[in-house]
C-alpha cells in the first residue's frame, strides 16, 4: 500500500484549499422544458403483455444537457441502504449546453423512510470535471464513487451528506473505472487504459482503508495478464465487476465477441485463469460468389453471440450471474474452395444478423453451468419491426441495451434494461437526416420467478419520451429503486453537445409486492441456431434499373421478402412462397416499383430466421 499518512494529508489539504468539493448549481426545479414541468410521470404501466396499472412514485431529481451515459455497459449509479433508508445517486451530467466545464459527476441523496425526500440539490461533485462515474455502498452508509480521467475514488465523509474526499486511484491513462465494495468494506476497482501499450487492457487494484491507499496494479487481460495471457477487451465499457464476501468476479468481452470471466476467491490477492463463458461457434460455410480460380466469397451460418453491454452480480451462494444483449452473428470473407468444402482465410469480417433483433433480447449465464437462457425481450414481448432504431452503437448491441442487475436476500434477481415499444415513434433528425418513425427508448423491469422463468417485463416509462440508461440499486428490499434519463427526442445524441436538448434524470420507487408474477415465454437457447437463409446478395448493386436478389436456403419453408426505405417505411412485398433447398432469384425492377434514388433494405424472412440486404438506387 502507498503511504497512508501522505495521502490523507493531501486529501485534507485538497478539501481545505478547494472548499467543499460539491458545487451548488441548478436544482431540478430549474427544468423549463414543457416536457418536464410536471413532478410525476404517469403511473407505471405493464409491458406489451398486459394493461395492469401499478402504484409507484416517479420523481424528477435532476437534469442534464449531456445525453450519453456510457458507450456500452451501464455502471452502477444508484445505491440503496435498507437499514438507514437512504438512497444515493450519481449521474454524468452537464448543466450548460454551451459550457463543457459544467460536465461531470452529479450527486444526490434521498431519505426514503416515508416516500422519497431529497436531502440536497442536484449538485456537481466536480472532481476536476471527472465523469463516467461508478458507485458502490459502504457498510456505514457512505458511498464510494469511481470516475475518470485518470481513475479517482471519492467517498462522502458521512451518510446523508454531499461532502466528498477524493484520491487518485489509477495511473495517468486509466479510464472508465468500475467499483465494487464487499461486506468487509474492501474496495475492488477495475479500469482500462486509453493510450500506450496497455490500450484496452483491464487492470485491477484494491483498497482496505476506504480508498486512501491502493494495492499494486494487476493486469487481468493482455499478454502480461496474471496467471497467463488473456485477450484484451473489445472496447471501453465492455466489462463489469461484482464482489461478495471474499469473492470477486470480473467479466469482459474481447474483440472477437467472446465473453470471459476472471475470478478471485481471496479478495483479489490471486486470480484464477481466464475462462471463456460464451463465444460464437460457426460450423458451416456457404458460397456467395465465385472469384478467380478456386477463390470464393463465403458466408458462415449464424451463431448466438454475446453483445457488449454487460453486467454481473454474485448471489449469496457465490454463483455469478451475467447478463448481456443476445446477438446472432455470421462471418464473411474470401476463402479457397476444395471440392464441397470451403477453407476460410482467417481474415473474416464479423456481421450482425439484424433480423434477429426482433426476436431476441437479453441472454444470461451462470458460471455454475453452461446453459444460455433468453430473457428481457425487446418491447417486453418482441418488437413488431415498425420504426427505426436510432440510439447509436448498434454493432455489439441489439434492441435491448444497458442491462443492470439487482438482487434480494432470497437470491431473486431483478433486471432493468432499455428497449423500444411497439408503436411509440416520432420524427428525429440524426446527423442531418430526418427520420420520421424514430423509435423512443423505454426502460423495462423483469425479475426471476424460479425454475428458470422470468416475469413478463414491465414498461416503467411513459410514451413520447426517449427513456434510456436505467440504473437499478443492487440491493433490493421491500422496494426497489431505478434511475433513468429521458428526453423529448428519440435517439442518443453525442458529438454535437451544443445542439443537445435538456434531459431529465428521473427516479422510480416501486414496491416489490406489486411486481408482475406472470411468466414470460423464456427458453433455453439451443447451442446452435438453425439457419434457413444461408446467403443473400443483390447483383448489380447499385442496380441498373433492374437487379437480381440471389438467396440460398438450407431447408424448405415459407420465405417472404419485403422492401423498406431508409426511414423504415414499407415499400412493397417482393416475394412470398414456399421454397425448396437451394439457390433462388428474385428480380427487382426499380422503375416498376417507382423507387427514387436512395438506400433501401430487402428483408428476407423465414420461419426461424431473418436477414436484410441493402439496395442502392443511383
Amino acid at each position: 500500500m502507498k503511504d497512508k499518512a501522505q495521502v490523507l494529508l493531501a486529501s485534507i489539504l485538497t478539501l481545505l484549499i478547494g472548499g467543499m468539493l460539491t458545487v451548488f448549481l441548478h436544482s431540478a426545479d430549474s427544468i423549463t422544458s414543457p416536457n418536464y414541468s410536471r413532478e410525476n410521470a404517469p403511473l407505471l404501466r405493464a409491458g406489451a403483455g398486459g394493461d395492469r396499472i401499478l402504484a409507484r412514485q416517479t420523481d424528477s431529481i435532476g437534469f442534464t444537457y449531456f445525453d450519453r451515459q456510457t458507450k456500452y455497459s451501464m455502471a452502477d449509479r444508484v445505491s440503496y441502504d435498507p437499514a438507514r433508508e437512504l438512497l444515493q445517486v450519481v449521474w454524468m451530467a452537464a448543466t450548460d449546453p454551451q459550457a463543457e466545464t459544467t460536465r461531470g459527476s452529479y450527486f444526490a441523496v434521498f431519505d426514503v423512510n416515508d416516500g422519497v425526500e431529497k436531502l440536497n440539490d442536484w449538485d456537481a461533485l466536480r472532481l476536476g470535471n471527472d465523469g463516467w462515474p461508478s458507485l458502490a455502498l459502504f457498510s456505514d452508509g457512505t458511498v464510494g464513487i469511481a470516475a475518470h480521467t485518470p481513475a479517482k475514488f471519492s467517498r462522502n465523509v458521512a451518510p446523508r451528506t454531499d461532502a466528498f474526499v477524493t484520491n487518485n486511484a489509477g495511473g495517468s491513462s486509466s479510464f472508465f473505472p468500475r467499483v465494487a465494495i464487499a461486506a468487509d468494506d474492501m474496495i475492488h476497482l477495475i479500469y482500462t487504459f486509453i493510450t500506450g501499450s496497455a490500450l484496452n487492457q483491464l487492470a485491477y487494484i484494491r483498497s482496505d482503508d476506504g480508498g486512501l491507499s491502493w494495492s499494486d496494479e494487476i493486469l487481468l487481460t493482455g499478454p502480461d495478464a496474471v496467471n497467463g495471457s488473456a485477450p484484451r477487451t473489445a472496447d471501453f465499457d465492455t466489462y463489469a465487476i461484482s464482489a461478495r464476501g471474499e469473492d470477486v468476479v470480473v467479466v469482459y468481452l474481447d474483440a472477437n465477441f467472446a465473453l470471459h470471466q476472471r475470478r478471485s476467491r481471496n479478495n483479489g490477492q490471486s486470480w484464477e485463469a481466464d475462462r471463456v463463458l460464451l463465444e460464437a461457434e460457426y460450423e458451416r460455410n456457404f458460397e456467395i460468389e465465385p472469384l478467380d480460380g478456386n477463390q470464393v466469397r463465403y458466408r458462415t451460418d449464424t451463431s448466438f453471440t454475446p453483445g457488449r453491454d454487460l453486467d454481473v452480480i454474485l448471489d449469496n451462494t457465490g454463483v455469478a450471474h451475467v447478463v448481456f444483449p443476445l446477438l446472432r452473428t455470421f462471418l464473411t470473407g474470401v476463402g479457397t474452395k476444395n471440392g464441397s468444402t470451403i477453407d476460410r482465410s482467417g481474415r473474416d469480417t464479423v456481421n450482425v444478423d439484424r433480423g434477429a433483433f426482433m426476436r431476441f433480447g437479453l441472454g444470461m449465464l451462470r458460471d455454475s453451468d453452461s446453459r444460455l437462457r433468453s430473457m428481457g425481450l425487446p418491447n417486453g414481448s418482441g418488437w413488431d419491426g415498425d420504426g427505426v432504431f436510432v440510439s447509436g452503437n448498434e454493432f455489439g448491441s441489439n434492441y435491448t441495451r444497458f442491462p443492470q442487475w439487482g438482487i434480494d436476500e432470497d437470491n431473486t434477481l431483478y433486471c432493468v434494461y432499455s428497449s423500444v415499444k411497439n408503436g411509440d415513434h416520432g420524427p428525429a433528425t440524426i446527423e442531418g437526416s430526418l427520420i420520421e418513425r424514430a423509435l423512443y427508448g423505454h426502460v423495462y423491469l423483469t425479475h426471476s420467478l424460479g425454475d428458470g422463468d422470468w416475469s413478463l417485463p414491465l414498461d416503467l416509462t411513459p410514451e413520447g419520451e426517449d427513456c434510456l440508461y436505467g440504473s437499478l440499486a443492487n440491493t433490493v428490499g421491500d422496494r426497489l429503486f431505478v434511475a433513468y434519463q429521458s428526453g423529448s427526442k428519440p435517439g442518443i445524441q453525442f458529438g454535437t453537445e451544443d445542439a443537445l436538448e435538456i434531459n431529465a434524470v428521473r427516479l422510480i420507487s416501486l414496491s416489490v409486492d406489486e411486481l408482475n408474477q406472470q411468466a414470460t415465454d423464456v427458453h433455453e437457447v439451443p447451442s446452435a441456431a438453425t439457419d434457413m437463409i444461408a446467403s443473400a446478395r443483390i447483383i448489380p448493386n447499385p442496380i441498373n434499373t433492374v437487379g437480381i436478389l440471389n438467396f440460398t436456403t438450407t431447408a424448405p419453408g415459407l420465405i417472404a421478402i419485403n422492401l423498406f426505405d431508409a426511414r423504415g417505411r414499407h415499400v412493397a412485398e417482393l416475394y412470398r412462397r414456399d421454397t425448396s433447398i437451394g439457390l433462388h432469384r428474385v428480380q427487382i425492377d426499380s422503375g416498376m416499383l417507382g423507387l427514387a434514388a436512395g438506400s433501401y433494405y430487402c428483408r428476407i424472412s423465414g420461419p426461424a430466421d431473418q436477414t436484410s440486404v441493402m439496395l442502392i438506387v443511383p
